[in-house]
This record gives structure tokens, sequence and C-alpha cells, in this order.
């Protein structure tokens, strides 16, 4: 009995913890890169940039929220670019003028 509770117990744990190690190391990296980006974003930033910007930081066009009009007389806009590990928990909210970034904040921890 004791010959064979021991391999599954090794079977066991390494199921339960290679999971939880690289679901931890995706989560580190993907806040950081979100952290990268957002730290990039500086006001007068070119739009135009700010795609360059994503793709430099592995930010994908899925993770970033359509821009949304803030006030239509001004041209304001608003994204928010997010990182998927956290559920929508973090993410970079970037105001733009229709030229060029007005600020970007991080959001969430």
């Amino acid at each position: 009995m004791r010959r064979t509770v021991r391999p599954s117990l090794v079977v066991l744990g390494t199921i339960f913890l290679l999971p939880m190690a690289a679901y931890s190391i995706y989560f580190a990296w993907d806040t950081h890169r979100l952290r990268s980006f957002c730290d990039e974003l500086r006001p007068g930033t070119p739009v135009a940039q700010v795609a360059q910007i994503a793709a430099r930081h592995h930010i994908d066009q899925k993770s970033i929220v359509d821009a949304r009009k803030l006030s239509d007389e001004a041209k304001d806009q608003r994204m928010i670019a997010v990182a998927p590990s956290t559920m929508g928990e973090m993410g970079c909210d970037i105001k733009l003028n229709g030229t060029e970034v007005i600020s970007a904040t991080l959001s969430g921890s």
C-alpha cells in the first residue's frame, strides 16, 4: 500500500503544482508588459505610435478595447489596454485628443 501511495502523491502534486507555477509566471510577465507599455506612453506621444509601442511590448489588438468618444466637441477618445491574465482587473487607461496621447494611467494592481 505504501509503495503505491507515494508515487500517486507525487503525480497528484505535479498535476496541481505545475499549472499553478506556470500561471504565476505568465501573470508576472503579463502584468510586467502592461506596466512597461503604460510607462512608455507619455503625454504628447502621437496616436500613430501607440500601435507600434503596443507591438513592441507584445500587447495584441485583442487586449486594447476600442476607442470610445468622451466628448464629440473636443474629439477626446479613450482606449483601455488590459492584461488578459488579470481578467480585466488591471489596465492602462489611455486618453487621446485625436492626434496625441493626453495621459496614460495604470489602474488595478
